[in-house]
């Protein structure tokens, strides 16, 4: 690893960690969505232990029935973009996910979760991935667009 990368991996690590303590925060201010995953335990999509939590390993993500994607995904460079407050440009980036089929953990504020974007490679559309952040610190993914969750945190 080159010092320059280095750099770069730990002012990333960083910022995600300051966003994880709640010293920095996106203020979304965007309409809400809907929801239909199931959460799977901390880790990858089966459930098993990961050694870095915010690398999904061996991810399948279908778009419209189509697999568009097989491999890893590191969530660091989104919740660092986010952590910094940069937006995606779709419109749903920053939104309130409201858990209308209530399959993430009941809250009772209806602006408990955001939802943000994390785009996919090799993929013109912004694609099915997303990541849910709770008021709480709660950190969620879904490789298929909330018909599926691994809870990362």
């Amino acid at each position: 690893v080159t010092p320059t990368a280095q750099a770069a991996s730990s002012s990333v690590d960083q910022a995600v960690d300051a966003m994880l303590a709640g010293k920095a925060t996106a203020t979304p201010q965007r309409k809400s969505a809907t929801a239909t995953p199931r959460v799977t335990p901390r880790g990858t999509p089966s459930g098993k232990p990961a050694k870095d939590p915010y690398i999904m390993k061996n991810v399948k993500v279908y778009d419209f029935g189509n697999l568009v994607f097989q491999g890893d995904i590191d969530l660091k460079p989104t919740l660092a973009r986010i952590a910094k407050g940069i937006e995606d440009p779709h419109p749903n980036d920053g939104a309130v996910f409201t858990n209308r089929e209530r399959r993430l953990p009941r809250q009772p504020d209806r602006n408990y979760y955001h939802e943000y974007v994390l785009r996919t490679k090799g993929i013109r559309g912004v694609g099915p991935q997303r990541v849910i952040l709770g008021n709480s610190g709660e950190i969620f993914y879904t490789p298929d667009h909330y018909a599926t969750f691994v809870r990362v945190k």
